[in-house]
């Protein structure tokens, strides 16, 4: 199991970064009554859910695709429909409009915006599986999905840089400094609150290997004393720190921005559009929407928490679990506990994670281990859970010392896991004209923008009559690189019926 110093340098060096992966937690819970609801119709997502502070920022500073800015009504018949406008959906009507397909495709999104999903919900973490996750990676899903993972994701994470680098220095955004709010290169702490965990993940690095790699590249044992700096609260047994490990970004805005350039293109984008189930007739599909029938030649399905509410089918596979998360500051203003710099924390096993931002705000989020079978097939996002509020609050308060001003928000998200924890992404099996992206495992920034990119390469392929791979070697979008997803994420007949993997042992290691 201990690979070689050399195989270690040659598969991951250049991705040595991105370790130390949180908040986005297997199930080892039972399904509530909540998650056992079903009803004739599809659950809808909210129309007027909570508000988070990222979509109040987006609003504010007013970046990206504007709600005035979309089409009122989907037309009757579009080539492509895309359902869910969350950053996975708009990654491929982007990357669609990209090769030249804009007219072709529509967007449909049952909220008001925008990324009202998990995109504008999270916590803002672009943090790549790296060089620590490979040794939980490997007994999970082996070696090579285990690579495969490594080296998408911090395919992903270069992207997204790509991506803003270009808007940054854009005319459109000339006057709009950090347009897309990212941040690059924070460290990235684990830290526990049990000296047994400490010391069981510690000991990861005491192989005389593995030791002397991790020194090299900077990963970083934190004992109780070194985390007194960090938490004076006492209440930390240690911590191990990756320095710049990962990225911060308004997921929103982004997505947003991505939409602008798309519709410029003449793609469609259509807002408070439900859909309310869709049918596959002998000539394509019919999709009925809360403002009426579309036809469409094609389907992808990037609807995450609400998949199996469109496709009853996927529900042993993918499952709505809800977050509690809160934007809150330092108890004094200052930069006491953030330090200076940028960090992304997260509190082992992984339910719990924060993330400091340059004006003393903080992101925080998680505490479903707080809540009735652990928030597993909730989908409402419209109330606050008082259990998990509750169990912030108190966490907020006795361990970081933060407390809450006039401006901070509480919110509910979403997330779409999987089984296995791995996004579910390509052409849903049996019907050659339909795909998916979604099950992000609350995992999402690091992988969704290339997976929406590769539906739409394949899609794109299928368009112009060629076969993929004669686009695998041609430049597509100015941003994203051709970078397939792993095998593992293939929505393939083997993984819809595995059982082994239940819900009750998926387990509770961060990934």
């Amino acid at each position: 199991f201990l690979l070689h110093m050399g195989l270690i340098r040659r598969c991951f060096g250049p991705f040595l970064a991105g370790s130390l992966g949180f908040g986005c937690l297997g199930w080892r819970t039972v399904v509530s009554a909540e998650s056992k609801r079903r009803v004739s119709s599809p659950n809808l997502p909210d129309p007027e859910p909570t508000i988070s502070y990222w979509m109040d920022d987006a609003d504010m500073h007013g970046v990206g695709l504007a709600r005035h800015e979309c089409d009122s009504n989907p037309p009757a018949y579009t080539d492509i429909l895309i359902i869910g406008g969350g950053i996975s959906g708009v990654s491929v009507l982007y990357e669609l409009a990209s090769l030249g397909l804009g007219n072709d495709v529509t967007l449909v999104d049952a909220r008001q915006h925008l990324a009202c999903g998990a995109t504008g919900r999270n916590g803002g973490i672009v943090q790549a599986k790296a060089f620590y996750d490979i040794f939980h990676l490997v007994p999970k899903y082996g070696i090579k999905t285990a690579l495969q993972l490594i080296r998408f994701e911090a395919a992903n994470r270069s992207a997204l840089r790509r991506f803003v680098s270009r808007i940054e220095n854009s005319e459109a955004y000339i006057n709009q400094p950090n347009p897309c709010d990212y941040y690059r290169d924070l460290d990235a702490i684990m830290v526990f609150d049990n000296d047994s965990d400490f010391q069981k993940e510690a000991g990861i690095f005491r192989f005389p290997p593995l030791k002397y790699v991790a020194r090299a590249f900077g990963i970083d044992i934190l004992t109780r004393n070194d985390c007194q700096t960090l938490f004076p609260k006492g209440w930390a047994r240690g911590a191990i720190r990756a320095p710049k490990a990962a990225d911060f970004v308004s997921a929103a805005r982004i997505t947003r921005i991505m939409a602008k350039e798309a519709s410029e293109k003449g793609a469609k984008v259509c807002l408070s559009t439900a859909v309310l189930s869709v049918h596959k007739s002998d000539k394509d599909f019919e999709i009925h929407t809360s403002k009426g029938l579309v036809r469409a030649q094609k389907v992808v399905y990037a609807t995450n928490a609400w998949t199996s509410e469109l496709l009853p089918s996927l529900t042993p596979l993918i499952r709505p679990v809800i977050n509690h998360v809160t934007s809150l500051h330092c108890a004094d203003g200052s930069q006491e506990i953030t330090g200076e710099g940028l960090r992304a924390f997260g509190l082992y096993p992984g339910y719990n994670y924060w993330v400091t931002k340059p004006n003393g705000r903080v992101i925080l989020g998680g505490f479903r281990q707080n809540t009735e079978g652990k928030g597993v097939g909730i989908l409402e996002d419209a109330i606050i859970n008082r259990e998990m509020e509750a169990a912030c609050d108190v966490f907020a308060d006795n361990k970081l010392g933060f407390k809450y001003k006039n401006d901070d928000r509480k919110w509910t998200g979403i997330l779409g896991f999987s089984r296995d924890n791995l996004p579910i992404v390509g052409r849903l099996p049996n019907e050659n004209q339909a795909w998916i992206c979604a099950g992000f495992s609350g995992h999402g920034l690091p992988v969704a923008p290339l997976s929406g990119a590769s539906i739409a390469r394949d899609i794109a392929g299928d368009v112009v009559g060629q076969r993929r791979s004669k686009l695998d070697g041609d430049p597509l979008s100015s941003d994203w690189s051709i970078e397939h997803p792993p095998a593992a994420f293939k929505p393939c007949e083997k993984r819809f019926l595995n059982r082994k993997r239940s819900w009750e042992s998926a387990g509770d290691k961060f990934n």
